[in-house]
């Protein structure tokens, strides 16, 4: 926090001319003042007598004194002192412009001290004399007191309550900080739409950042839109932002929405990627559904993994042996949806072997899944030619 512009504010306070019958005072506070400046702790037990003496004094006196506290409170790093200085500061102003100007630096200073509620408290005091006070606030007072209130409310575990904060922070200035502060607060709430419009306005901002947009991507599948991530996931493989580490999930979504030719180009330009226990797999099934049988092959013989069902399941199915195809995808998980690709595979490997029953059976189990309308389209046609 910058404590010398709020401290600069503070000061209008006693901009008013002193009586005649509290000069001595006046007196005094310009002697201490002076001494702040050169040794803020040698000084404070000459303040806290100050304090003493014009405690039954004139507000104005009082005043003074409550500064050169909060002062030298501030100077020492002593922030729960301050606070307190600060409190009576408010307590002994009327004017609502003075009052705001306290309770923004009162904000600041409890949440130093990881005073949550008295921050809540003071922000939305601030907020209030929005319309009395007689200088209006700037934009970047405004976001500020916003973000003080959000991070109070996320250290309470209020997530809701701080994104709403910290978008009308947003609204008044946003910053790189105020929008992750966003981000994670929608997380933690799990609202998916809201995380993926915070990372839509972070990619248009922030297009450099890799982070952002393999965070935009993951935030649709989070949506279950396979093809709104594939996109995101192209845009920035193709301007060279993606990760290293996404570019595999890059290339099974490829695969998944049959553009295999596209994934053997991407994974083939990754050879470093082939440390990761998938590469191969991966680029062995892109072979495959690229219908690259001899690459296939190839990847085959090196994969320490070339006897796994789906490998297997395959390669028997390119090379059109229905029946070893079934027996391979069959012993997967169908709880799995990352499974229901094999699933597929088995039913038309059934329908291949005209083996109406098993098909329509296999097709049907597809419902509820991303391939309902597809095998609502392969039980059309069993239908029709299992007609009498």
């Amino acid at each position: 926090m910058n404590w010398k512009n709020s401290l600069l504010l503070v000061l209008v306070l006693f901009a008013s001319a002193v009586s005649a019958n509290e000069a001595r005072y006046y007196q005094t506070y310009q002697r201490l003042q002076a001494q702040l400046q050169k040794d803020p702790l040698a000084t404070l037990q000459a303040v806290e007598l100050f304090e003493k003496q014009v405690a039954s004094a004139d507000k104005s006196s009082q005043q003074m004194a409550a500064y050169l506290h909060v002062q030298a409170c501030i100077a020492l790093n002593r922030y729960q002192c301050a606070a307190s200085s600060v409190e009576r500061l408010l307590h002994l102003t009327e004017q609502a412009d003075k009052k705001q100007q306290l309770a923004r630096l009162s904000a600041q200073l409890h949440y130093q001290t990881q005073d949550y509620t008295t921050v809540i408290k003071r922000a939305d005091q601030w907020l209030s004399y929005k319309y009395e006070a007689k200088d209006k606030p700037k934009v970047a007072d405004y976001a500020e007191l916003y973000s003080l209130k959000a991070y109070s409310l996320y250290n309470r575990e209020q997530f809701k309550s701080a994104a709403n904060a910290m978008e009308e922070g947003v609204r008044y200035q946003a910053t790189e900080q105020r929008y992750r502060f966003l981000l994670g607060s929608y997380q933690q709430l799990k609202n998916w739409r809201k995380v993926n419009s915070v990372l839509s306005k972070m990619v248009e901002r922030y297009s450099g950042k890799s982070e952002y947009w393999e965070k935009y991507a993951y935030s649709f599948l989070k949506l279950d839109n396979d093809k709104k991530a594939l996109a995101v996931l192209g845009s920035a493989y193709k301007a060279k932002r993606l990760p290293e580490r996404s570019i595999l999930l890059y290339s099974q979504l490829l695969l998944r929405h049959e553009a295999a030719i596209r994934a053997v180009k991407v994974l083939e330009a990754h050879p470093e990627l082939a440390k990761h226990n998938h590469y191969a797999a991966l680029l062995t099934q892109s072979y495959l559904l690229a219908r690259d049988k001899q690459k296939a092959a190839q990847w085959l013989a090196k994969s320490n993994k070339k006897n796994s069902y789906t490998t297997r399941g395959l390669l028997a199915y390119q090379q059109g042996q229905w029946q070893q195809a079934v027996e391979m995808f069959s012993r997967l998980d169908a709880k799995k949806k990352s499974n229901h690709y094999w699933f597929l595979l088995v039913a038309i490997s059934e329908f291949e072997m005209k083996r109406w029953p098993q098909a329509r059976q296999a097709f049907k189990r597809l419902e509820g899944t991303q391939y309902k309308e597809l095998a609502k389209q392969w039980l059309v046609q069993i239908d029709y030619l299992t007609q009498s």
